[in-house]
C-alpha cells in the first residue's frame, strides 16, 4: 500500500504526521473553547492551523502511498466519511482559499451556547470561477468536527496494520545516526566525536527501541488507536 521505505524513511513520515496531528489537534481545542471578546487575530490563526494542518497530513499520507488508483481510493474514503461528500471538497478548498487567496475563514461568526463560532462562506470557488463548493454545514466549527472524524477513521485504517507504522520500522541503525549526523551541515565534528562515544557507552539498540515506541504511542494517540 505504501511505498518502499527503510526505516528512517518511516521516520521520516511518522513524525511528519505527528507534527500535523499536534498543530491540528491544538488549533481544534483551541477554537473550540474561543469565548466572546477573544483576539481576532488569535480567532482567525486557530481555524487557519486546524484546516491547514488537517489537509497537510491527510497530503503527507497520500504522497507515500504506492500509486494512483491508492491514492484515489484514500481520497474517496475519507469524502465518505462525511455526511455530504461535498463538504469534503468543500473543506480542501476552503484550506485552499485561505493558503493562496487570503480568504479569512473567520470574517464572520456567531455565539453559539457561549463559543464563538465561524460561519462558513456560502460558496467556494476554485481558481477558474467555474468549479463551485457549497457546505451543508452552517458553521466552519461543525465542519471541522467532520473533517476531524473523517481524517482520524480513515488514517487509523491505513495505518492499524500497515508494517510501515510498527515501531520495529522505526528503530535506526547506529551507522544511520551517524549518517545523520554527519549529513547535517550545521554539527561540527566534535559533535560527531562526542555523539560516537556516547553512543558507545549506552545499550543504543534500547535507546533507539524506546524512541521508537515512543514515536508509534504519539501517533496512535492522535488517533485514537488503542
Amino acid at each position: 500500500m505504501f511505498k518502499e521505505m527503510d526505516s528512517y524513511g518511516c521516520m521520516l513520515l511518522v513524525d511528519g504526521l505527528i507534527g500535523y496531528l499536534e498543530i491540528r489537534d491544538w488549533a481544534f481545542e483551541k477554537k473550540s473553547n474561543a469565548r466572546p471578546g477573544i483576539d481576532p487575530l488569535d480567532f482567525r490563526m486557530y481555524y487557519f492551523l486546524f484546516f491547514t494542518n488537517w489537509h497537510a497530513s491527510i497530503e503527507l499520507m497520500r504522497d507515500n502511498l504506492v500509486n494512483d488508483k491508492v491514492k484515489e481510493e484514500f481520497y474517496n474514503d475519507i469524502g465518505r466519511e462525511f455526511l455530504d461528500k461535498e463538504d469534503f471538497h468543500y473543506a480542501i478548498y476552503q484550506r485552499n482559499s485561505m493558503v493562496h487567496r487570503g480568504l479569512d475563514p473567520t470574517a464572520m461568526g456567531v455565539v453559539n451556547d457561549g463559543i464563538v463560532v465561524a460561519v462558513s462562506p456560502v460558496t467556494l470557488f476554485k481558481r477558474d470561477n467555474k468549479t463551485s463548493f457549497v457546505c451543508s454545514c452552517s458553521d466552519l466549527f461543525q465542519l471541522a468536527g467532520f473533517c476531524l472524524r473523517a481524517a482520524n477513521k480513515i488514517l487509523q485504517s491505513k495505518l492499524q496494520n500497515a508494517p510501515e507504522f510498527d515501531y520495529r520500522h522505526q528503530i535506526l541503525s547506529k551507522s544511520q545516526t551517524m549518517k545523520m549526523l554527519s549529513d547535517a551541515p550545521h554539527v561540527p565534528e566534535w559533535v560527531m566525536n562526542m555523539a560516537d562515544k556516547a553512543f558507545e557507552s549506552m545499550d543504543f539498540s534500547q535507546m533507539t527501541e524506546n524512541l521508537a515506541k515512543g514515536r508509534i504511542a504519539r501517533l496512535r494517540c492522535r488517533l485514537s488507536i488503542q
